[in-house]
């Protein structure tokens, strides 16, 4: 079942972080399929999404066109920051700099501590 066929009127979070259950490769959203669960019934009413996108101006289009999430944690395959160097800086992080300069000043951004290459968004509208 495609998430664009979920229908609910009582969920407010959704994870689409999960796996591919036969090749148990991770699912990683394409901007065409992020803009199908942004416009989906149960993406509409979505509060708390949790998703890999493949590209980084998914991320912006996903939190500027689904008017009821309040926060995101997701992955993102353009993010390389873990790749920059043996131990990597919170201090320099190229992603998180770039997300931060794209949203209003009034959100939090910040990696997610168990996970590093998770970016979470709390956002507040």
């Amino acid at each position: 079942m495609l998430i664009v066929d979920i229908r609910s009127s009582t969920v407010c979070q959704l994870d689409l972080q999960g796996y591919d259950a036969c090749s148990y490769n991770e699912w990683w959203f394409n901007d065409k399929q992020c803009a199908r669960c942004r416009t989906s019934p149960i993406g509409n009413q979505c509060e708390v999404l949790r998703i890999r996108v493949k590209h980084r101006m998914s991320i912006l289009d996903l939190i500027n066109r689904m008017t009821n999430l309040r926060a995101l944690k997701f992955e993102c395959s353009d993010d390389r920051w873990h790749e920059s160097c043996v131990l990597p800086s919170l201090l320099d992080d190229e992603f998180v700099e770039w997300l931060t300069n794209c949203v209003p000043s009034t959100w939090k951004i910040a990696r997610y501590a168990r996970l590093l290459d998770s970016v979470q968004v709390w956002i507040s509208r």
